[in-house]
């Protein structure tokens, strides 16, 4: 009866276990993917801030090439022409720098703007999914000690001397008849062992 009761709320316990699992992964699961989607929303900005750097990078690389070439038109003889061409083109990289400078300090302002609202709300959902999982903890440790709990009572009002005659106790006492003989015969031994040596 009482292997019964005990395995009676072993079941249970594990029917709670389960549900505290399932209940863990409904925790984790939807705070995890919205934060997997800010990740990927400040990579995204993030990719795009470098590709606007790159663009900048590019545009002052090629006015710096133009303004080599037209320092160098300028000092040969018979190239004036050519330094002409050189000034109108970098006439025109000229606003591409600038344009392409405005263009990447905007989306740079954006970015940081979107990984600062990124700290703040992943903080915030963070703290929200900790509270939410420290409280499913405590209410499955108090469902599983409630559980124990009512076994103790059940258990301790189990009448042991119904038992006395069964195969159980029977089985019981003849091991524990067998180790006590066991035992004697081992320190009978060893007295005649010391007294021949003497």
């Amino acid at each position: 009866q009482t292997f019964r009761l005990v395995g009676k709320t072993a079941d249970a316990i594990s029917a709670i276990s389960a549900d505290h699992y399932q209940a863990e992964l409904g925790c984790f699961a939807e705070p995890l993917r919205d934060h997997l989607k800010m990740v990927h929303a400040v990579k995204v900005a993030l990719m795009k801030r470098n590709n606007r750097r790159i663009t900048y990078s590019t545009c002052l690389n090629a006015l710096d090439s133009k303004k080599a070439t037209l320092h160098k038109y300028r000092i040969t003889p018979g190239q004036e022409g050519k330094a002409y061409g050189v000034e109108s083109s970098m006439t025109r990289a000229e606003a591409s720098v600038l344009a392409a400078r405005a263009n990447y300090e905007e989306v740079s302002a954006r970015v940081l703007r979107e990984v600062d609202r990124f700290r703040k709300e992943n903080a915030v959902a963070m703290y929200a999914t900790m509270v939410d999982f420290a409280r499913m903890q405590k209410e499955h440790a108090d469902r599983m000690a409630e559980a124990w709990g009512a076994l103790l009572p059940e258990v301790e009002s189990v009448d042991v001397a119904k038992f006395n005659g069964s195969s159980f106790a029977r089985t019981a006492g003849e091991l524990k008849e067998g180790f006590n003989k066991s035992v004697g015969t081992v320190g009978g031994g060893g007295g005649g062992g010391q007294n021949n040596n003497m």
